[in-house]
């Protein structure tokens, strides 16, 4: 008999093209062996089905044969099978997996590399990874050449004074390696000399490093060769490995959403794309010059009539200056070379739970929302911010959601300017919205605006002073539950995220993914308001936006302010 088998936690790597096929496949029979001999041998001595069929009278008949969990069959002949024997505990009637949906399935995750074997009796069917984090290429091994255009500049001074021409009237000027005009100078002061000089581009750096791609979790699906049906279950359920401490779960290729039946959502990944490297090395000149300044009696620097290279010397009438007998120091130095690129993960897929313990992700308004967390702090979070598309759903349903007391001035939920969005812009972020605004579209979608883990408002702290509160539903989510200071990673990567005043459709930056598997734009787009306000009396309560720069910063804002930059994501429960 099949062991009593666990569904394990939350799993969260499955993905593409191995689920194109049934992963339940039938077992052949063949007459005069016994089924359990047929699906996975005798049961050994000691076993857990040697154990079941000599202690329960009915799980073997006049032959001796005993019941095979999840073969469809009455195998003991005492008018029971699969879901309805005593014998099959590690069986439980579940929802069919609906159309398009691979599973049940279960699933066994650990940390990345250490995930779980799966049972005697059911079969490995994909093993991936999620919870990507990734750091820049590390640049080094930098030279430069030779500096080119080298020119030794003065800083002089010069004077038309004729009395005190060295005391009165001088004015600031320069003076370059170059034949230089000058209104007419009966003096020139010459205060010191620089050097400048050209690097050009430089070359690739002799060594790109990359940090290996940190993954938290792997997970591993397992099903059986058994034929599970729906022996012992009522309409639209069917037999399969389960426990009270477990949940079965379907799958299906792409980032989608979770049918009704099985609402706890993750995505999952396969693989990544990574295009981390370096840029050219960053070169510059630093050097000295020195030399003296000729004045001359022409503008085309003939007939000197002063040479100076230092202090002030009174000339005959000057009509152009020039640097000369220099002598240059220095060359070109490197900086470093930038790092590029970043990684993303690929080859998503949708990882869906019953949710018979945990937190159901609501469906069908506004974004696909992931589940995060575990155990009692489980919850959902928006994948995306809320978009303009999705906003004006909101706004034709003629039944909008109550608000609170102190919103009770808010008479309108329309965006204050730049509405109706223009057709190019339905997959940006929704901004010029209110707090009221963002709180009232949560209500309606069956969500909240992203409060404290648990429930409520969370605790109000204004950035800038310390980091958001350790129970921020929006901070968790975007800090993978602290551990880090970037949704992809602990140390900032340039160009990964859109931070300048720029809006651009959901999910554009591909790399801009984390801190929960499946969420996107926690930085950087628009800062989002969450439920986290000084006080609850009216507009001008100042309440905080999130996630311009970071998972820490933010800024506060009247609870009626509406900005541009700033629109908001929905959490559950």
């Amino acid at each position: 008999m099949l062991a009593p088998l666990l569904w394990g936690p939350w799993g969260r790597l499955l993905s593409g093209a191995v689920l194109s096929g049934a992963l339940l496949t039938g077992a052949a029979s063949a007459p005069g062996c016994a089924p359990e001999e047929l699906a996975y041998g005798p049961p050994a001595a000691g076993s857990a089905g040697a154990d079941a069929a000599a202690g329960d009278s009915a799980a073997s008949d006049a032959a001796g044969w005993a019941e095979v969990c999840g073969n469809g069959l009455d195998d003991d002949q005492n008018g029971k099978a699969d879901c309805e024997e005593e014998v099959c505990a590690g069986l439980a009637c579940v929802d069919v997996a609906p159309a398009g949906w691979t599973g049940p399935v279960a699933l066994f995750t650990g940390t990345d590399g250490n995930v779980p074997v799966c049972p005697d009796g059911l079969d490995s069917v994909f093993e991936g990874k999620t919870d990507l984090s990734f750091r820049a290429a590390t640049c080094s091994g930098c030279s430069c050449g030779t500096p080119a255009s080298l020119n030794c500049t003065a800083s002089i001074a010069t004077s038309q004074n004729t009395i005190a021409p060295c005391g009165l009237g001088l004015v600031p000027s320069t003076a370059t390696e170059n034949c230089t005009p000058i209104p007419a100078a009966q003096a020139i002061q010459v205060n010191g000399f620089s050097a400048s000089g050209t690097c050009g581009a430089g070359p690739a750096p002799t060594t790109v490093t990359k940090d290996p791609v940190a993954f938290d979790e792997g997970v591993r699906a397992c099903a059986s060769s058994q034929n599970f049906g729906s022996a012992g279950c009522e309409s639209g359920k069917v037999c399969a490995p389960a426990a009270s401490t477990a949940l079965p779960c379907v799958i299906q290729s792409g980032d989608i959403e979770c049918p009704a039946q099985y609402p706890r959502r993750r995505v999952v990944y396969a693989s990544t794309d990574d295009s981390r490297g370096c840029g050219n090395c960053q070169c510059s000149f630093s050097g000295n010059c020195s030399g003296a300044v000729t004045g001359y009696a022409s503008a085309g620097c003939t007939s000197a009539v002063a040479n100076v290279s230092t202090g002030c010397v009174q000339s005959a009438a000057a009509s152009a200056v020039k640097v000369v007998n220099v002598s240059h120091t220095g060359g070109c130095s490197s900086s470093g070379a930038p790092a590029t690129g970043c990684v993303a993960p690929k080859e998503a897929s949708t990882v869906c739970c019953a949710a018979s313990s945990g937190p159901a992700c609501p469906v069908g308004r506004g974004p696909a929302m992931v589940e995060t967390g575990s155990g009692d702090s489980a919850y959902c979070v928006d994948s995306t911010e809320v978009t303009n598309a999705q906003y004006a759903t909101f706004l034709a349903d003629p039944s909008p959601p109550t608000q609170p007391a102190h919103c009770a001035w808010n008479l309108s939920f329309t965006p204050t300017s730049a509405w109706p969005a223009a057709p190019n812009a339905s997959d940006a972020p929704v901004t010029y919205v209110d707090w009221c605004d963002a709180w009232a579209f949560c209500a309606w979608a069956g969500k909240r605006l992203c409060g404290a883990v648990g429930g409520g408002a969370e605790p109000y702290a204004k950035p800038g002073n310390s980091k958001p509160a350790p129970n921020s539903q929006w901070f968790r989510a975007c800090s993978k539950d602290g551990s880090q200071n970037y949704p992809y990673g602990p140390t900032a990567v340039p160009g990964v995220c859109e931070t300048s005043s720029a809006l651009k459709p959901v999910k554009a930056d591909p790399c801009c993914h984390g801190g929960v598997s499946g969420a996107y734009d926690l930085v950087g787009n628009a800062k989002e308001w969450v439920d986290s306000c000084e006080q609850p009396l009216g507009q001008n309560d100042k309440c905080v936006a999130r996630g311009r720069s970071d998972c820490s910063d933010g800024d506060t804002y009247d609870r009626d302010r509406t900005r541009a930059d700033t629109g908001f994501r929905c959490c559950a429960p």
